[in-house]
């Protein structure tokens, strides 16, 4: 800050007095009414802060609950991915031509007793379906259905 040069100017000490203004004197405050708005100045603090409170958990559990949904939803589509076989050595169903020929009588065969079951689920088991569009390799979950 510059210093000012100069002398200082004088304050003066000027009453207007006017005999048609009112005084500016006032009563005091009652102590229990200035308490009273104390109270209630208090008590719209406290309200507002517990709204603004209510309003971040609010946010919060929006925020949070946002995150656990795109994370879920990217998991979800990971695994999808992962999960696909798309082989290109398959066929589609628009390639495949069916012939005309009639499927041969179907066989029965009956047995006495059921075999004993010699199933490793920890093997992969595939069954190949003949039909007269082609055949249709069918994979056989060992591990869940024995």
């Amino acid at each position: 800050m510059v210093p000012r040069q100069g002398p200082e100017p004088r304050a003066r000490n000027v009453a207007i007095r006017c005999s048609e203004v009112p005084s500016v004197d006032s009563p005091a405050v009652p102590k229990a009414t200035k308490r009273e708005r104390q109270r209630q100045n208090k008590e719209a603090r406290r309200a507002a802060m517990q709204e603004a409170e209510k309003r971040k958990k609010r946010n919060r559990l929006i925020r949070n609950g946002g995150i656990a949904l795109v994370l879920a939803v990217g998991l979800a589509l990971l695994f999808s991915a992962l999960n696909s076989d798309d082989s290109s050595d398959k066929k589609s169903a628009s390639t495949v031509s069916c012939s005309t020929k009639t499927p041969p009588k179907p066989t029965t065969t009956t047995v006495a007793a059921a075999p004993a079951l010699t199933i490793d689920p920890a093997k992969q088991y595939t069954a190949v379906m003949k039909t007269s569009c082609g055949d249709i390799t069918i994979a056989l979950d060992a591990a869940t259905a024995p």
